[in-house]
């Protein structure tokens, strides 16, 4: 493979067989994400590696969406993290071509309705237990263990768990709305609290309540659109 100009060459290419659907999965994810295409773009032109911080000042983007991203294209294989000491960590490209051998049936053998219960099932188990936090993305030993699934389709349900934030929020929404009817919350990171998420999944959905009305943002916090009593009941 002949390398774009201005791109250095790093290793020979990732080759994926059949039996490596987990982390063809993975590239294929990576390979729809504009951000994460951005930032192999930025590695590929960065022979000696980039900083995270130096990642999302080029890309103006902020730095724990970078760090989202750079953690499932490590997970992917395609960028390796380098701990140079000292608190340096670099991010390097493993890889400047990906070679796969794809079975279908491999892929379509469970459907998509199929994989939305086992994702919801893994949501609703995740939310129920008493310690840790449900937190994005989800990684698919996690997955094979909670659900007692192979590896193969634990890596499906991972992938749309992960692709499909919406998941998260449709099982969520109705649990903050509750909290929110007997007292507004402070702020976001009080949502993740009470709701056993992290910061990220607690943003989302507030912001995407707000968007719909249901709920509204301000000095005294998080309540419901509309509640006249939040002051007073906060």
């Amino acid at each position: 493979m002949t390398p774009a100009q201005g791109v250095t060459p790093v290793e020979d290419c990732l080759v994926l067989g059949p039996g490596d659907v987990e982390r063809q999965l993975k590239v294929m994810e990576v390979l729809t994400s504009s951000v994460k295409r951005s930032i192999l773009g930025l590695l590929a032109r960065s022979p000696g590696g980039l900083a995270a911080k130096e990642i999302a000042e080029s890309l103006g983007v902020s730095l724990p969406t970078v760090l989202e991203h750079l953690e499932s294209l490590v997970s992917s294989g395609l960028v390796r993290l380098e701990d140079r000491g000292r608190r340096s960590k670099v991010y390097k490209l493993v890889v400047d071509c990906i070679q796969m051998r794809i079975e279908l049936n491999q892929y379509y053998s469970l459907g998509e309705d199929s994989l939305k219960e086992l994702a919801l099932r893994f949501l609703e188990e995740k939310l129920s237990q008493e310690k840790g936090r449900l937190s994005i993305p989800v990684g698919v030993r996690e997955v094979a263990r909670v659900l007692g699934l192979d590896r193969r389709t634990a890596a499906r349900v991972a992938m749309l768990i992960n692709r499909d934030r919406g998941l998260v929020t449709s099982l969520l929404e109705p649990r903050l709305l509750k909290l929110l009817s007997e007292k507004p919350l402070t702020s976001v990171a009080e949502v993740a609290e009470r709701l056993s998420v992290d910061n990220s999944i607690a943003a989302l959905l507030v912001m995407e309540l707000v968007e719909r009305g249901l709920v509204t943002t301000g000095p005294r916090g998080i309540s419901l659109a509309g509640d006249s009593d939040a002051s007073a009941r906060s």
